[in-house]
């Protein structure tokens, strides 16, 4: 992400490579504020890097676990989910039990 400095303005490339970022980014930043929000992860709660990477595997779990339960409860399928992603997958979630 390119950022103005004080009396220096973007050019049109830096400006550009900020509009495609922000879309991807919009989705990412709003995952990881969600983690922090409900999961608590706003601080870590150990010391020591390999904990702390553990922990933020095991949140990534819990909000991916949460994504796919909204998901089930919306009675939508994978092929629906990856044909937006240009995916070809043809496993209905309302199938598994």
């Amino acid at each position: 992400m390119h950022h103005a400095y004080k009396n220096r303005r973007l050019s049109a490339r830096q400006k550009l490579a900020n509009q495609l970022i922000s879309k991807k980014r919009y989705i990412v930043e709003q995952c990881s504020g969600t983690i922090k929000r409900l999961f608590r992860m706003g601080r870590a709660s150990y010391f020591g890097t390999v904990k702390v990477n553990a922990q933020v595997i095991l949140k990534s779990i819990c909000m991916n676990l949460k994504k796919s339960s909204q998901q089930n409860l919306r009675g939508s399928t994978i092929e629906e989910n990856s044909s937006k992603k240009g995916k070809n997958l043809t496993f209905y979630q309302n199938d598994v039990q």
